[in-house]
């Protein structure tokens, strides 16, 4: 989104950097992968298009997740070796209107499975929830506005979410597949730093 369109933040076990074009075809291939090798929503001509509305949008803010090594020193990041981290998922934020003011759909998706058993979902989603409700961010968000639509089968994210404060549950109407998630409960305060990142 504008608001965000040259932010990279830098958490202590992910960064994000703004979704952009470079982007589409790595996040098609993770896509293939889970969809069974078949990605045909819309075709790629079109999808090359999507980070420029999203770049632009007032209510769509979308990251790329990358890895920083478990191993690594901490210590201050150059552009250059911000660039060089693995691309391993992204993170979305829907914003909109609710009875309780604004509200926000958080998504994740991590297309690298092996860092998911290495705990970067984890990562991924304490820096986003907590970039994304600090006053830094200029999303004005509440952290109790944060909600989430889940697989009733993906145990995994349930859990994961849950470990955040998200134990308030709902049925989702007419898609009894889901169950939406909602915090009730603010567990999350990952320090992070903000970079202008370049186009």
């Amino acid at each position: 989104m504008q608001l965000n369109a040259q932010t990279a933040v830098i958490g202590q076990g992910v960064i994000f950097i703004p979704y952009r074009r470079e982007h589409v075809k790595l996040y098609r291939s993770w896509l293939s992968r889970i969809e069974g090798g078949s990605v045909d929503v819309i075709n790629i001509e079109e999808e090359y298009n999507v980070p420029d509305a999203w770049e632009n949008s007032e209510d769509t803010c979308v990251f790329v997740v990358l890895a920083i090594p478990r191993n690594r020193p901490d210590g201050d990041f150059t552009d250059e070796e911000i660039k060089g981290l693995p691309s391993i998922g992204v993170v979305q934020l829907f914003l909109g209107s609710g009875d309780r003011g604004r509200m926000a759909e958080v998504m994740i998706f991590i297309g690298e499975t092996e860092y998911i058993k290495a705990g970067y979902d984890y990562d991924a989603l304490g820096l986003l929830l907590s970039y994304a409700s600090s006053s830094e961010s200029g999303l004005h968000l509440s952290p109790y506005n944060f909600y989430v639509r889940i697989p009733v089968i993906n145990d995994h994210f349930k859990a994961l979410f849950r470990k955040f404060g998200f134990d308030q549950e709902k049925a989702v109407p007419d898609h009894p597949e889901y169950v939406e998630l909602s915090a009730g409960r603010v567990s999350w305060d990952a320090d992070f730093d903000l970079r202008d990142w370049p186009s």
